[in-house]
């Protein structure tokens, strides 16, 4: 696997952790309901982290491509 995957799945699973306890936080609640709602909301923080992260990783390639095919590494 890419390392920016691996640094996805590491980081990202800490990202989604802290949005689903702050998510907990804000509900100030701990009924099942609320950490079903938590874990949703971590899922959602960690995939749309993802999509990010892979949106950058795949701009710096494209750039790192174009300045090597007009010469300037």
């Amino acid at each position: 696997m890419r390392v920016w995957l691996w640094r996805w799945l590491r980081v990202g699973t800490g990202i989604a952790l802290l949005g689903g306890l702050l998510w907990l936080t804000v509900e100030r609640e701990l009924s099942s309901d609320a950490l079903l709602r938590s874990a949703v909301w971590g899922l959602v923080v960690w995939v749309g982290w993802g999509l990010m992260w892979i949106g950058l990783e795949y701009a710096q390639a494209r750039e790192e491509r174009r300045m090597l095919s007009h010469g300037r590494a």
